[in-house]
């Protein structure tokens, strides 16, 4: 007998297509989904693993700016101004009839060029017949500058952004396998809401064939008018159970439907397949162990502290000098006013600088930064203990709610055959006029309370493993 409730309540394949082709008819344009289908579709509807991944690309270009950062930096600059006073230690000679006729020592054929002013103080007059003091200029340069010890921010700022990318991968995971949760629970519960409505419609033909025999009954005396009201009013109740678990079926329709993001109508969409042979022989501590290894936020503990331990050695950097260095190369021209600026007087700069830069006293800010950050340290260290003790509880939970579900369900088998067998000698027994109507719905109704109660149990059961098995990182 066990065997045959077995099979009986097992969906085959293609007796599911006829049932749903039964279901579905009138309902244009109905597709049947499966469940990779549905897992492919809702992985890539998902906004919030778009917008993670976005978070990932965001990571992988900080990342480059980092590297960036340590490349010299070249620029290239251009300047026009006007000086309206101006106190100017060399003066530009470059005229050799002035050189000839100045009568200063200093001043010769080989000083042409910027002279200090101290030098040709002594003959003001020439000086200010043969060289004036220009009040334009025009500065052009390129500049490159390089950073050789930046406190070592840049390697910190480094790791840290490795570390929030490594973090960004393990949310990645865990939202993934979150939307597959999700959609597979939403799976199970359509598919149990297409086995209730199916059950409801075979209960219907039951009692359209019972209210049936029952007025054939009262037709030859076998049965009383009373029996006949009861199978009818049966009828209608049975009517509007199958009206009901329709409604239901919709709504379950429409959660998968929005969660995979279809264009469809809940009449056109069905789902194929059957709950999976229940299985579950993992031990508590075997569950535990597991838990710590694959579940997705403790991964991320990893990076959070990675984190933490740079965000500590960046504030520890503060206290370290700065080394840079670099080059300009250049031309300055000057001219006294538009009029002459054809005439430019130009000359080099070329210049190298090597440049120190050391904070030694910021009002204990940089202390009082590397404290805070060792305070969150320990802060970080007891959130996470608590979350382990959580994760281990929510563990310990989950596995003894699948347990249970699991003893359910073998019970429930055992009692479904002892419904079917009690329902087969209430239908025969009413057939042949020695079973009165009364035993016979009661016998019927028995058995399609069990039928429910198994698939009700199959669909407690698996949603129970998903997220069990969600928990522990194993989905």
């Amino acid at each position: 007998m066990d065997g045959n409730v077995e099979n009986g309540m097992r969906i085959n394949r293609y007796t599911y297509f006829l049932c749903l082709l039964f279901l579905t008819t009138g309902a244009a344009g109905a597709k049947v989904f499966t469940l990779d289908e549905l897992l492919e579709k809702g992985l890539k509807s998902s906004k919030s693993l778009q917008k993670i991944h976005k978070e990932m690309e965001i990571a992988e270009v900080t990342i480059q700016e980092l590297f960036g950062s340590a490349i010299p930096r070249v620029t290239a600059s251009f300047e026009i101004g006007h000086a309206f006073s101006q106190s100017i230690p060399y003066l530009l000679v470059n005229d050799e009839s002035v050189v000839e006729r100045s009568g200063t020592a200093s001043i010769d054929r080989a000083a042409a060029g910027w002279v200090p002013i101290q030098t040709v103080q002594q003959d003001p007059p020439l000086v200010e017949q043969a060289i004036s003091l220009p009040r334009n200029n025009l500065i052009g340069a390129i500049s490159l500058q390089q950073p050789l010890f930046s406190q070592g921010k840049t390697l910190i700022n480094l790791r840290i952004a490795r570390a929030r990318q490594s973090q960004l991968v393990c949310r990645y995971d865990e939202e993934r396998d979150r939307v597959r949760c999700e959609t597979i629970k939403m799976f199970y519960r359509v598919l149990l809401e297409q086995q209730r409505l199916e059950i409801s419609k075979e209960r219907l033909a039951l009692a359209e064939e019972s209210h049936r025999l029952t007025k054939v009954n009262f037709s030859f005396g076998h049965a009383r008018e009373l029996d006949t009201l009861n199978s009818l009013l049966q009828l209608e109740l049975t009517r509007i159970g199958c009206t009901e678990a329709e409604s239901r079926r919709r709504g379950a329709c429409e959660a998968i439907i929005g969660q995979c993001g279809l264009a469809r109508s809940p009449e056109a969409f069905w789902v194929e397949g059957a709950f999976p042979e229940p299985v579950f022989f993992l031990s508590l501590d075997e569950a535990i162990v597991q838990m710590h290894r694959g579940n997705h936020r403790i991964k991320q503990f990893r990076g959070d502290e990675t984190i933490q331990k740079n965000m500590i050695n960046m504030a520890k950097a503060d206290l370290l000098p700065t080394l840079y260095g670099g080059g300009t190369v250049g031309r300055i021209g000057q001219f006294s006013d538009l009029t002459a600026a054809n005439s430019v007087r130009w000359g080099d700069d070329h210049r190298l600088f090597v440049g120190l830069s050391w904070t030694l006293f910021s009002g204990l800010t940089r202390t009082n930064t590397i404290r805070r950050q060792i305070f969150e340290r320990d802060l970080l260290s007891l959130d996470q203990q608590k979350t382990v003790e959580e994760l281990e509880a929510a563990t310990r939970d989950a596995f003894d709610q699948v347990t249970v579900a699991m003893e359910r369900l073998t019970a429930i088998r055992t009692i479904i055959g002892i419904a079917e067998k009690s329902y087969a000698i209430a239908r025969k027994a009413f057939e042949i006029g020695s079973g009165t109507l009364f035993d016979l719905q009661n016998a019927e109704l028995e058995f399609n309370r069990a039928r429910l109660s198994l698939n009700e149990a199959l669909y407690e059961f698996h949603r129970l493993l998903t997220d069990f098995k969600f928990l522990i990182g194993r989905l």
